[in-house]
């Protein structure tokens, strides 16, 4: 079996977070390897052995059912590819031939044992070979391309901040949403306000009017409206600002200095037309990024708790964007889980 793995980025729109980033590393893939995805990826390692290329138990293949649950014989027939290697020998042999194949004679005579005592508790030839095949599958020999070397020696775990029960608990709730968000017509000057004119000359077409924005009121004098307008079909921000729970931040961005549209394909550090990087670079909040690699506003928030002796926790739903990326010396790990419910190897992967 042979993973190729190709992929197009520019440097700048992959650079690493976090640990790798102090390493001087830029892995792609390492940066979405989380306790979710590994536990994913195990299931789908176990279930190609067991039932072939097929999306039962968690596999990974396209999904052959349109509901309901095969027969434990039907299985191989509803793949569409098999792992038709098997060996007719001994148990020795069979684990040795399986690690031979999945990592190039790299499997430590230490972790051959192990395998070969579970293999040596099944009574069926062709569950031998599943079975030495799943759990090659969980070696760092199989994961990797050079020489693992086992040195035995424990992890030290980070160590656990006590939290003070007089401290309390609050919680940021960071919602990035998806596609296109077309911040100048969320919040507005309202039609009220002098700089109104202004804002109408340069969105034209696009420009809301009176009856397509709801009038929020403003008691700061170092703002230019005492009236602003919130676009008509998000209600929700208007009811939560008037109620005192919601804040706007306009006119946030990560230029490094002032540009024009003269001079700012030059003058720039990053890249404003790409989609990708701007989402990046909204969650960073970090133009000059002086600490030498890139954390997100809300882990250096996150740091700055911990200095002060706070308990602090990043979560990230489905994936670990890079605002909760934090200062990598911390030792802080963000905790993943999947959208729809934390996932478990389940009791058909062996």
């Amino acid at each position: 079996m042979t993973l190729t793995l190709t992929h197009t980025f520019l440097p700048s729109s992959l650079s690493s977070l976090g640990q790798y980033a102090v390493s001087g590393l830029s892995a792609g893939p390492a940066q979405i390897l989380t306790l979710s995805t590994t536990v994913s990826t195990t299931e789908g390692y176990f279930a190609l052995a067991r039932n072939g290329l097929s999306n039962f138990n968690n596999g990974f293949g396209y999904p052959q059912w349109s509901g309901g649950t095969p027969e434990i014989d039907d299985l191989f027939s509803k793949s569409v590819g098999l792992l038709s290697f098997e060996m007719s020998s001994t148990d020795e042999e069979i684990v040795q031939g399986v690690a031979d194949i999945l990592t190039a004679g790299r499997l430590s005579s230490d972790a051959i044992t192990e395998v070969t005592n579970a293999v040596s508790q099944m009574n069926d030839n062709t569950v031998k070979n599943k079975l030495a095949q799943q759990l090659i599958s969980t070696s760092p020999e199989f994961h990797t391309t050079n020489i693992v070397e086992r040195t035995d020696d424990p992890r030290s775990p980070t160590p656990r901040q006590e939290r003070l029960e007089e401290a309390g608990y609050k919680a940021v709730i960071t919602l990035n949403l998806a596609g296109g968000w077309d911040g100048f017509n969320v919040l507005t000057p309202h039609t009220s306000c002098e700089l109104y004119k202004s804002y109408r000359n340069n969105r034209r077409g696009v420009a809301l009017g009176d009856r397509e924005m709801l009038a929020i009121s403003n008691d700061d004098p170092e703002q230019p409206c005492d009236t602003f307008g919130v676009h008509h079909e998000i209600p929700i921000f208007k009811e939560l600002y008037d109620e005192g729970y919601g804040q706007f931040h306009a006119n946030i961005g990560h230029l490094s200095k002032p540009v024009t549209k003269r001079n700012w394909y030059t003058e720039t550090r990053t890249h404003l037309f790409s989609h990708t990087t701007m989402e990046r670079e909204a969650q960073l909040v970090d133009a000059f990024q002086e600490d030498g690699w890139s954390t997100g506003v809300g882990g250096r928030m996150l740091d700055i708790l911990m200095q002060h002796n706070q308990s602090v926790t990043a979560i990230g739903i489905g994936n670990k964007g890079p605002i909760v990326e934090g200062n990598p010396s911390t030792g802080r790990k963000v905790m993943v889980v999947p959208y729809e419910n934390v996932n478990t190897v389940s009791s058909f992967s062996l």
